[in-house]
């Protein structure tokens, strides 16, 4: 379920930051088409998956979130991604939070949008799927088709494994160096939710 949110949520205190992968470096941070790369997202909304119908308390699952397509905004490419990262986990923290490249052919496969299962699980007609974000190269243009060019396309996926509480991550950023080497990060305002007895009501 996808719901639009007006505003980012005010996060009081001090964040805990959940880092896929990435590098050290402090980035320029700059929010969705509004610096030289953008992930084709929009800027904010929540996007929850039901957990499985009479799943044992005990149980962990698993749901996979994309429809992230790296683009360039400007002519400042090639970018290479070094890494993803939340900046808000403010519970129910995952299990496990895992984010994979996925590489498809857009004649026969479409993004995916949320699906239930690790994304290692699931039947997406990839040609590729690899764990991490890091080195992948961006040279489509954002003013293309869904934002690639030519026969193929790459998706960034993000897997998160849940137990009874359920699980959330937010304010999804990807860190990426242009061929300058300057070092940036877009931002985007969403949340994720694999629902459970800590999740939002309202969402699941």
């Amino acid at each position: 379920m996808m719901r639009n949110r007006a505003t980012a949520a005010a996060i009081a205190g001090v964040v805990a930051v959940l880092i896929v992968g990435g590098c050290s470096a402090e980035p320029v941070v700059h929010s969705e088409m509004d610096g030289p790369m953008s992930l084709s997202m929009g800027n904010s909304g929540s996007i929850s998956i039901r957990a499985p119908r009479n799943l044992p308390t005990t149980h962990e699952w698993s749901g996979t979130f994309g429809t992230f397509i790296p683009c360039m905004t400007t002519d400042d490419g090639p970018a290479r991604v070094t890494g993803l990262e939340f900046a808000d986990t403010t519970g129910p923290e995952p299990v496990s939070a895992v984010a994979y490249a996925r590489t498809f052919d857009p004649a026969t496969d479409t993004p995916i949008g949320s699906m239930r299962g690790k994304a290692t699980d699931l039947d997406i007609g990839s040609t590729q799927l690899r764990e991490g974000t890091e080195g992948l190269d961006v040279s489509a243009t954002c003013s293309d088709d869904l934002g690639f060019e030519g026969p193929l396309t790459d998706e960034i996926l993000i897997s998160l494994t849940a137990d009874e509480r359920g699980a959330h991550v937010g304010d999804v950023t990807v860190t990426y160096l242009l061929a300058d080497g300057s070092e940036h990060a877009v931002r985007t305002s969403w949340d994720f939710y694999l629902c459970g007895s800590e999740a939002p009501e309202e969402l699941c």
